[in-house]
């Protein structure tokens, strides 16, 4: 009876050991640096969209905005790359695909279409926006 009472305290020490020294991670570890960069490519996107609207109609053509479309998908481009990289990441990843898949497509719209309305401006700013923000909050939890 004295042994096992003396083996008790062991064993629970032991056990206490193991589990403080493991850590299960399911996340990667938080980046100021892209958190950063996420919200400097959402300024940049939002900036973009209010000057195309403050322009009339016949001021909205692509070739007026096509550098800034560039800077920005260079941007989403990178943090796409980033986020790839990174281990246990496979929906920040997958969010930075549909964001930049998505910005190639507006891209392409306007150039196509020579001019944007208000309208679709509005609807193009309002997903980058939201999904730019899901990203944004999906870093922040990882603090």
């Amino acid at each position: 009876m004295t042994v096992q009472l003396i083996r008790w305290p062991r064993l629970l020490l032991l056990l206490m050991f193991c589990c403080s020294s493991c850590k299960v991670n399911l996340l990667p570890s938080y980046s100021q640096e892209i958190a950063a960069q996420i919200d400097t490519v959402t300024k940049d996107i939002d900036r973009l969209y209010l000057m195309i609207l403050e322009k009339s109609s016949s001021q909205r053509v692509y070739d007026n905005y096509a550098e800034r479309y560039i800077d920005i998908e260079v941007e989403l481009s990178s943090l796409y790359k980033k986020n790839k990289l990174r281990e246990k990441n496979i929906e920040t990843t997958r969010n930075f695909e549909i964001a930049l898949e998505k910005w190639q497509g507006y891209r392409k719209d306007h150039k196509e279409k020579k001019i944007l309305t208000d309208g679709v401006i509005k609807l193009n700013r309002k997903f980058m926006a939201d999904i730019l923000f899901a990203i944004q909050l999906t870093e922040s939890t990882k603090q």
